[in-house]
């Protein structure tokens, strides 16, 4: 399972994968530069959600939408 996911990221660009013995065969991976390049914006993502994840998931959780009202706005739909 983990030599299948170390493929899709190798696949997907996210890593790159470079042997470092023959025998036994061990590889050593690195992230690619494009991978590199978001680690700032990851970071954005997750002081983000540290501040105001529980808050919004809990706003979107007590959202109900609301009836349509005949003659309203979406009642031409």
């Amino acid at each position: 399972m983990l030599t299948s996911r170390l493929r899709r990221l190798e696949d997907g660009g996210v890593i790159t994968g470079q042997q470092c013995s023959q025998h036994p065969p061990r590889y050593e991976y690195m992230l690619t530069e494009a991978r590199q390049a978001l680690v700032p914006l990851l970071r954005s993502l997750r002081r983000w959600g540290q501040k105001y994840g529980a808050s919004a998931y809990a706003a979107a959780r007590r959202h109900r939408p609301r009836a349509a009202v005949a003659g309203g706005p979406c009642s031409a739909i």
